[in-house]
């Protein structure tokens, strides 16, 4: 005989509500700080080319590329 499994999948609607608007208030403020850059959202997305070193090297290190 065979046996079958039943997967269920338990949703937490506060979890799923509470997940939902952090996103919404991250993606808010990207698109705010973006609009009022001075230099438009080329100089956003780029940092102004204008961050420490130190900065740059851990975050080359965190995503693992090399910078060269």
């Amino acid at each position: 005989m065979e046996e079958t499994t039943v997967l269920e999948l338990a949703v937490d609607r506060y979890a799923i509500g509470a997940f939902a608007v952090y996103l919404l208030i991250i993606v808010g403020l990207g698109v705010w700080a973006s609009r009022f850059s001075s230099r438009g959202v080329g100089h956003f997305f780029i940092g102004g080319r204008s961050m420490n070193r130190i900065v740059v090297a851990l975050s080359a290190v965190a995503s693992g590329k090399l910078i060269r």
